[in-house]
């Protein structure tokens, strides 16, 4: 799985109701995508480890 196309896939599940909740614990919403952790797992188990991938950016 490539870098690009795993943040366009958070971009799509962002969610701006879930950034407002998160800036009231002082999370900056600067590059926050408010993405739920169930989905974030969900993702996770895809990706597995991956060490090109986590060098990437």
């Amino acid at each position: 799985m490539q870098y690009s196309h795993i943040l366009k896939r958070l971009k799509s599940l962002s969610n701006p109701k879930a950034v407002e909740g998160m800036a009231k614990y002082g999370i900056t919403p600067e590059k926050t995508y408010g993405v739920s952790i169930p989905n974030l797992r969900k993702i996770a188990e895809e990706i597995r480890t991956d060490h090109e991938l986590a060098q990437q950016h």
